[in-house]
C-alpha cells in the first residue's frame, strides 16, 4: 500500500495530522456500531474535524473489514485519508480494578504487498481450546468454534464467526493470559 502523505521538509516546522488508529468499520464481528451502513461510516470519516489523515481499520480477531475499507480507499472514497492500516483487536476476559475489560491491539504495517497473508499466518498461530479441540484464529476456524460453542453445525457462517470470536476471547484468556500471569507471579516470587 502506498503512503500518500507528503513527508517533505516543511518550512514551518512540524505539521500535525490527525490519525484515528481505532475505528471499527461496518460488518465487524462484534458490536457493529454502523449496523452495516457504509454510507454513515464513510460520511463520518469524510466529515471528521479535524480531518483524519491516517486510519486504523479495526476488527476483532480478523482483518475482514480492513479488506473492505481498503477497496473504498483505492476508489478514493475516504475523503482526505492518505494512509490506512489494519488493527486487530482482541478483547480479553480479564478486567481492570474498575471492572473494565482489557483490549490488546495489533497494529500492522501495510507496506509489504503480502501483509494480509502474513497477518493471517500470524493470527492462525493463535489457538483457542474448546472441548479438547484446538481452533486457530482464522475465519473458518472461528466459524467452526462458534458452531461447536452453539451446538449447531448448521449455524449461519457470520453468526458462527461472531460467536467464535466472542467465545475465543474467553478461551484465549484461559489458555494464554493464565500462563502469562503464572510466569509473572513466579518471576516475582523468585526476585
Amino acid at each position: 500500500m502506498e503512503l500518500r502523505m507528503d513527508l517533505r521538509e516543511n518550512p514551518r516546522g512540524f505539521v500535525w495530522h490527525c490519525w484515528d488508529p481505532h475505528l471499527h468499520a461496518p460488518g465487524r464481528l462484534l458490536s457493529d456500531q454502523f449496523k452495516g451502513d457504509w454510507a454513515a461510516y464513510l460520511g463520518r470519516i469524510k466529515n471528521s474535524s479535524p480531518r483524519v489523515r491516517a486510519l486504523g481499520v479495526t476488527d476483532y480477531f480478523s482483518i475482514g473489514t480492513y479488506r473492505s475499507v481498503r477497496e473504498y480507499f483505492r476508489k478514493g472514497e475516504l475523503g482526505e485519508v492518505e494512509f490506512i492500516f489494519p488493527n486487530v483487536e482482541m478483547r480479553l476476559d480479564i478486567k481492570t480494578e474498575k471492572k473494565i475489560q482489557i483490549n490488546v491491539h495489533l497494529l500492522f504495517s501495510p507496506e509489504d504487498k503480502n501483509h494480509e497473508d502474513e497477518i493471517e499466518r500470524i493470527l492462525g498461530q493463535l489457538k483457542f481450546e474448546y472441548r479438547e479441540r484446538f481452533y486457530a484464529c482464522t475465519n473458518p476456524e472461528l466459524s467452526a468454534l462458534g458452531k461447536d460453542f452453539l451446538g449447531r453445525p448448521d449455524a449461519d457462517e457470520l453468526q458462527a464467526r461472531r460467536t467464535g470470536s466472542q467465545s475465543g476471547m474467553h478461551l484465549w484468556h484461559t489458555a494464554y493470559i493464565g500462563r502469562i500471569r503464572w510466569r509473572y507471579h513466579r518471576k516475582r516470587r523468585e526476585q
